[in-house]
C-alpha cells in the first residue's frame, strides 16, 4: 500500500483552507443575525439599489429558489453526504493547485452555513428555515433571496469548474498544452531534434 506523504506546505494549505470557512461561517451567521434584528425592529425591507437589489428577509424551508419545500431528511442526507465529500476532494487535490482547493473549501463553508440554520432554527429534524436576505429585482422570474452562504456556495462551484478547465496544475487546459508540446515535437525533424540536443549539451 503506497504511503501518503504530507508536505508542510499541504499542512499549511489545509490550515489557510480551514481558516477560510470558519471564517465565511462566521460571516455568514453574524449577516444572518443581524437581518433578522433588522427585520424585528421593522426597518426591513431597504433598497439598495433601486430595481436591482434590496435587503429583505425570509425563512427559505426549500432548496435553491425555495425549490424542494419540506424535504428535510434529503437535505441532511444531502449535507452528511457532501461535508466528508469535499473533505475529501481537497485532500487528494492538494497537490493540483490551491484554486479548486479554495473552492471547495468557499462549497464546504457555505453548505455549513446553510446547514446551522436547518439543524438549530426549526421544532423538528433538520427543518429550520434558511434566513435568506439580499433580495435580486432584476431578473424578471429568475429573482431570488439568499445569503452569504449561498453566494460563497455558488462562486465556489464556479471557482471550482474554471480551476479544472483553467487554473490547476492538471486542468483541462493545461493537458491539452502538454498534448500540444509533445506533438510539436514528434512533427520536429531529426535532424533539429539533434541540433536541440546538441545544444543543451554544450551547455
Amino acid at each position: 500500500m503506497k504511503k501518503i506523504k504530507l508536505t508542510k506546505k499541504n499542512l499549511i494549505l489545509f490550515a489557510l483552507l480551514a481558516a477560510t470557512a470558519i471564517a465565511i461561517v462566521v460571516l455568514d451567521q453574524i449577516t444572518k443575525m443581524l437581518a433578522v434584528g433588522a427585520y424585528e425592529d421593522g426597518k426591513l425591507p431597504v433598497t439598495v439599489i433601486k430595481g436591482v437589489l434590496s435587503i429583505s428577509y425570509l425563512e427559505n424551508l426549500g432548496g435553491a429558489f425555495g425549490g424542494m419545500a419540506g424535504r428535510h431528511v434529503l437535505f441532511f442526507v444531502l449535507t452528511v453526504l457532501a461535508l466528508p465529500a469535499f473533505c475529501v476532494l481537497i485532500f487528494f487535490r492538494r497537490n493540483s493547485g490551491n484554486a479548486g482547493c479554495f473552492a471547495v473549501a468557499m462549497m464546504f463553508a457555505g453548505t455549513v452555513g446553510n446547514a446551522i440554520d436547518r439543524a438549530f432554527r426549526g421544532n423538528g429534524f433538520f427543518n429550520g428555515g434558511v434566513r435568506d436576505f439580499i433580495a435580486t429585482e432584476c431578473f424578471g422570474r429568475l429573482d431570488s433571496v439568499f445569503n452569504v452562504a449561498d453566494i460563497f456556495l455558488v462562486a465556489g462551484v464556479a471557482l471550482f469548474a474554471a480551476s479544472l478547465l483553467f487554473f490547476d496544475k492538471d486542468s483541462l487546459l493545461a493537458d491539452a498544452k502538454r498534448k500540444k508540446s509533445a506533438a510539436e515535437k514528434e512533427e520536429q525533424p531529426d535532424s533539429e531534434r539533434e541540433d536541440d540536443g546538441g545544444e543543451s549539451g554544450q551547455n
